[in-house]
């Protein structure tokens, strides 16, 4: 006769099948997958390694960088790593960018300055403060009538 446990234990069997015992420590994790191979002049590669790039070099990644020589030993193809270009704006746009940047700052600080003149609700300080914020506004929007604009540029100070 069979109990319960034995019955439960030898459908389990049959639903999911027993493997041999395996030493887990002994598994190796999946090779990494190398897709594409890029050299840079510093001797060190530019890699896409499972589908994200990869800087390989010798003493801070030497796991990927000997796989990297393995594939290249192996005829894999290597091109060359170009290195991306930074945005540089011209400096018009570098003026044109900063005076927006100012000019936000101003607007922002001058708006609820405004809001409590306009509803009679402004302290002395705050009818000083806004006065002082609408000349700096004015003085950057004369910024781009200097001598030398966009080269060289006098921005003024904003208020304390």
């Amino acid at each position: 006769m069979t109990s319960k446990t034995d019955e439960v234990l030898t459908m389990t069997e049959k639903v999911i099948p027993q493997e041999p015992n395996i030493d887990v420590g002994a598994a190796k994790p999946p090779a990494p997958e190398i897709e594409s191979i890029q050299s840079r002049k510093d001797g060190t590669y530019v890699v896409t390694l499972n589908g994200y790039p990869y800087h390989a070099t010798p003493k801070e990644t030497p796991e990927v960088f000997k796989v990297v020589l393995e594939l290249i030993e192996a005829g894999a193809e290597v091109t060359e790593h170009v290195e991306p270009e930074l945005y540089k704006p011209t400096p018009e746009q570098a003026a044109i960018e900063e005076y927006d940047r100012l000019r936000g700052v101003a607007d922002f600080t001058i708006a609820p300055l405004q809001d409590a003149v306009d509803l009679d609700e402004a302290t002395a300080k705050e009818i000083a403060s806004l006065k002082l914020w609408k000349q700096y506004r004015v003085l950057l929007s004369r910024v781009s009538s200097q001598p030398d604009y966009p080269k060289t540029i006098n921005w003024p100070v904003a208020p304390a």
